[in-house]
């Protein structure tokens, strides 16, 4: 990728034969100049060519791969790029801050907000926002709740877990349990997590259902493995094994 004396756009083309129809108002700053192309049989849109983001001269790709993520609504763009030894996100066009490593980036739902994890002196942190949150030896990935109001991620402090949402931090992980998985609730108002055993020594699975002040609601103990949700994650199956048998169990 040549970034000699020459800025890099990057467009993304958009197929409506494949069914994605997108909105990027709003991605940036920059002068839309997106151009719809009709087709010769009946005048109906077969792609979409917009600008996203501009890249500056000064901005070098990190492993010489720019890491690009928009929202599934296509109203957001970020991307990571490295600049004098640092990288830093670059957001809707604007630049964050500089650190020495990025790890997990999301963009939430609506496109309006971005989360990553951020390594500075060799302790980790959540960026949210533009805001740094408190600095932490080790931190899971965020996950945004539907509606965009909410980020949850796992932060581990003195040999303990605990799940953070909106700052607020939940009781330890069980011990020897880690947090195998995190998700809200379809009406963004509870907290779902998985527990795992940390050694995999056979214990039981642990599914726990908060509300957003951690205020625990449900506590389900399952074993099993290769457990999936339904789209609304109203509902989780797993495969059970009992007495050299295996069977789908569904809750």
């Amino acid at each position: 990728m040549g970034m000699k004396n020459l800025s890099v756009r990057f467009y993304v083309r958009i197929c409506v034969c494949m069914l994605f129809s997108l909105s990027f108002a709003g991605c940036s700053k920059e002068k839309d100049i997106s151009k719809v192309t009709p087709s010769s049989a009946g005048g109906e849109v077969v792609s979409v060519t917009t600008l996203l983001a501009t890249v500056s001269a000064q901005e070098k790709s990190v492993q010489n791969l720019f890491q690009l993520t928009f929202n599934d609504r296509g109203r957001g763009v970020a991307y990571i790029a490295e600049t004098e030894g640092k990288v830093r996100v670059v957001y809707n066009g604007k630049p964050g801050m500089a650190y020495q490593s990025i790890g997990m980036m999301i963009l939430s739902p609506d496109g309006q907000r971005v989360a990553y994890t951020a390594l500075s002196e060799g302790k980790w942190r959540m960026v949210m926002d533009a805001e740094e949150g408190a600095i932490i030896d080790e931190v899971g990935s965020p996950v945004f709740s539907p509606d965009s109001r909410h980020i949850a991620y796992e932060a581990k402090t003195g040999g303990e877990w605990q799940l953070v949402v909106d700052g607020k931090k939940s009781g330890p992980c069980p011990p020897h349990y880690i947090y195998h998985d995190k998700f809200f609730s379809s009406d963004s108002a509870k907290l779902i997590s998985i527990e795992n055993p940390e050694e995999n020594n056979g214990g039981p699975l642990r599914v726990v259902v908060t509300d957003l002040a951690f205020k625990r609601l449900s506590v389900k103990e399952i074993q099993g493995n290769n457990f999936v949700y339904n789209k609304d994650k109203t509902r989780i199956a797993l495969i059970r094994e009992e007495n050299g048998k295996k069977r789908v169990v569904e809750f």
